[in-house]
């Protein structure tokens, strides 16, 4: 992935492009398509799936499942003893994998803090229901609003109510100047060491590239990101995608079924940070 994405990225590096935003669509399109076309794609578990459960138990409780429903449509009891035995099955071997799963001792790998506190709430959610890791319905007149998008759009209302646009401008032509401030050169070498500086757990931006892509791509994104943030800082202008965020809900205190009871929790771009 490297070896290819190094050439195209210096024929951008060396290209003229008229605005940050402009440099940094080319910069991401690269990564995007390296992306599609090197990194592995695979069927990740749903969100209530739990992490001791392996795909043969899943096969079980699905075996089990059909059982139950052919036992009830036909009444037959030799069907019943069969459903009667998964179920026991069933029953005694998530108890046993749940043992093995809590039991089980940390490789070395996971003797890191960040790993420790990572394993101990991905078994904490994992507890939990799937209903309870859902943002709750929310109150809107006299009746709550249960559907996805219509308290995606009530959140949205909410948190933009409580900003509000800066109308003061400040007009520079009355200032007086006490002191220059010397122009700002970015560096490649800090730029390299923030991006090997990221952690690859931590989930991407809007722009769906991740932070362990920018920290394994280092050696070559350090170049044409230096470009683009010295363009941005000269020109003052920040790339629209830079601006975008995947913002999450977080409950505060109060009522549930209120919204002015959630904090918005942004989630930017990686290479905006």
């Amino acid at each position: 992935m490297a070896n290819y994405l190094a050439p195209r990225l210096e024929r951008i590096k060396q290209a003229y492009y008229p605005s940050p935003d402009d440099l940094w669509s080319a910069i991401s399109d690269e990564i995007k398509e390296a992306m599609a076309m090197f990194i592995p794609k695979q069927q990740t578990r749903r969100k209530d799936s739990r992490p001791w459960i392996t795909k043969q138990l899943y096969r079980l409780i699905k075996k089990k499942n059909q059982l139950h429903k052919r036992c009830e449509r036909k009444g037959s009891l030799h069907l019943e003893k069969r459903y009667n035995m998964y179920r026991h099955l069933v029953q005694k071997l998530l108890r046993k994998q749940h043992a093995e799963y809590v039991d089980r001792p940390f490789t070395d790998e996971e003797k890191t803090k960040d790993q420790l506190s990572k394993r101990f709430w991905t078994y904490v959610g994992h507890q939990q229901s799937p209903a309870s890791a859902n943002i709750e319905p929310i109150k809107l007149g006299n009746s709550l609003v249960t559907s996805g998008k219509e308290r995606a759009e009530m959140f949205d209302s909410q948190f933009i109510s409580v900003f509000s646009d800066q109308t003061d401008k400040i007009d520079y032509n009355e200032m007086t100047l006490q002191a220059t401030m010397k122009d700002i050169i970015i560096d490649r070498n800090s730029v390299h060491k923030q991006l090997t500086s990221l952690n690859p757990a931590k989930a991407c931006g809007p722009d769906g590239i991740g932070p362990r892509v920018l920290r394994e791509l280092a050696d070559i994104l350090a170049g044409p990101l230096t470009t683009l943030f010295q363009s941005s800082l000269d020109k003052g202008v920040v790339p629209d995608d830079w601006k975008r965020a995947n913002v999450c809900p977080i409950y505060k205190k109060g009522e549930k079924y209120q919204a002015s009871n959630y904090s918005p929790l942004p989630n930017v771009d990686k290479t905006g940070v």
